[in-house]
C-alpha cells in the first residue's frame, strides 16, 4: 500500500458468532497494524441481530428446548451437555472478544448506514467469502466490490475467497462487475482456482495473486 495511505477501513463478512470469522480479521488487522497502518472495522451487522432483550430470551429459551429434544429422540446424548451453556454463551463470548481486539465503527446495519463511511483514505475487503454472492445477500456482492464509492477512493484485496470450484457467477454479473474489479489497485485470492476463474471471466488487471490466510501470518 502507498505511504499516502494513513487510514484504512476493512470491510468483509456480517459480524456473528462465528469464532473463524472474529479470528481471521483479527489477524488481518493485527498484521497491517505492524506495518504501521492505522486500520478500523466496517461494523456490518445481518439485520437479525439487531435484537431485544425479549428476542434474546427467546433464542436462549428456542435452543434449549431443540438441545432437550434431540436428547429425548436420541440424536444426543448426556454426555453432549456441554453443547448447550456452548451454545448459549456463544454469541456473548465472541462479541467480547471482538469488543476487545477488533477496533471498529459504530454497527451498521444495512447498506445505506455502510455508504456513510466514506471518510477513510483506502478500503481493503477481505479475507474470507467476501466475492461469493450468496454469503452477502444483505449488502450484495457489488458492496464487496466497493461499488458505492467515489472514483478517487483506493481499493485493496486480501485473500479473498470464491469459496468453491465452481462457476457461480452469471455472465452479466462478470460484465456488471469487471470496470469495479478493474478499479481495485491490488488483488489477491486464497485459491489458485479463484485466480484462474478471474482470467477467464477477463479480470487480468490488476493480476490476482495467490495469498495465505492472514491467520497463518501470526506467529
Amino acid at each position: 500500500m502507498g505511504k499516502n495511505v494513513k487510514k484504512i477501513a476493512l470491510l468483509n463478512l456480517p459480524v456473528d458468532e462465528n469464532f473463524g470469522g472474529h479470528l481471521q480479521r483479527y489477524a488481518l488487522m493485527e498484521v497491517m497494524r505492524s506495518l504501521g497502518v492505522d486500520v478500523v472495522h466496517l461494523n456490518c451487522r445481518f439485520i437479525y441481530t439487531r435484537r431485544t432483550p425479549y428476542k434474546r430470551l427467546r433464542c436462549y429459551v428456542g435452543e434449549t428446548l431443540r438441545f432437550i429434544k434431540a436428547l429425548l429422540l436420541g440424536k444426543r446424548n448426556i454426555h453432549d451437555f456441554p453443547y448447550l451453556p456452548y451454545i448459549l454463551n456463544r454469541e456473548p463470548n465472541t462479541e467480547r472478544f471482538y469488543s476487545r481486539y477488533i477496533p471498529r465503527t459504530k454497527r451498521i446495519y444495512s447498506k445505506e448506514e455502510l455508504m456513510l463511511h466514506k471518510e477513510y483514505d483506502a478500503y481493503l475487503v477481505g479475507s474470507d467469502q467476501v466475492w461469493r454472492a450468496p454469503m452477502v445477500p444483505s449488502y450484495g456482492i457489488d458492496t464487496y466490490f466497493f461499488d458505492y464509492l467515489p472514483e478517487e477512493k483506493k481499493r485493496y484485496a486480501y485473500g479473498v475467497s470464491l469459496g468453491t470450484n465452481e462457476k457461480e457467477y452469471t455472465d452479466e454479473e462478470i460484465a456488471r462487475l469487471a470496470p469495479m474489479y478493474k478499479a481495485f489497485e491490488m488483488v489477491s485470492v486464497r485459491e489458485r482456482v479463484a485466480a484462474e476463474m478471474f482470467d477467464e471471466y477477463g479480470w487480468k488487471e490488476p493480476k490476482a495473486e495467490c495469498v495465505i490466510d492472514p491467520t497463518l501470518l501470526l506467529g
